[in-house]
């Protein structure tokens, strides 16, 4: 089962608000705790499917808490804060939040606590510790074959980086391998 449940509603196409960023707006769910987030459009994005995830800081900008893909092809896609709560500071990364000024507005507000808020839902984890997130669906706005997961549409891509990943961390080869193995012989949707 996973700890984590990201649902994608709907997608706002961009206006003044959002500095002409559109925005994908869903909800990231903890047990019976419901934290709304958002992520930009035009950029790349967590394909439907599951991943295992693990508390890290980021490696680049702000280096603040986060929660990053262990398989090498969607490292740099991120849960994080958004600077100033603004979809713009995000690329391909999801941004929890606190809430939103109205229903059918995209952006959240207080983009920072609603990160402390998932951190401790997940019982404040220490750096390294790792968890399900299971992506429900593709951002509504896509063509049809935007349902494909990533290893049918790249599966050599994904093979590819994966490989050159066990050779820059020797140590953690056997795990990732596992990984590998068990993203690739899920059954197909």
């Amino acid at each position: 089962m996973a700890d984590i449940v990201l649902k994608r509603r709907w997608v706002h196409l961009g206006d003044k608000n959002t500095k002409g960023a559109g925005v994908v707006v869903g909800d990231l769910i903890v047990g019976t705790l419901v934290i709304p987030c958002m992520e930009r459009t035009g950029t790349p994005w967590l394909r439907k499917g599951s991943y295992t995830m693990e508390r890290s800081v980021k490696n680049t900008g702000r280096k603040v808490a986060c929660l990053r893909p262990i398989v090498c092809a969607y490292s740099t896609l991120l849960i994080h804060d958004a600077k100033s709560d603004n979809p713009w500071n995000l690329s391909g990364c999801i941004a929890p939040g606190t809430g939103r000024q109205r229903p059918d507005m995209a952006r959240v507000w207080h983009s920072k606590d609603g990160m402390e808020k998932l951190l401790k839902a997940l019982g404040n984890p220490a750096v390294g510790e790792r968890f399900e997130l299971l992506v429900e669906n593709n951002p509504p706005h896509l063509p049809d074959y935007a349902e494909q997961t990533a290893e049918e549409q790249y599966p050599s891509r994904l093979e590819q980086a994966n490989r050159k990943y066990n050779r820059m961390c020797n140590d953690s080869e056997a795990t990732l391998s596992e990984e590998i193995q068990r993203v690739l012989a899920r059954p197909k949707p």
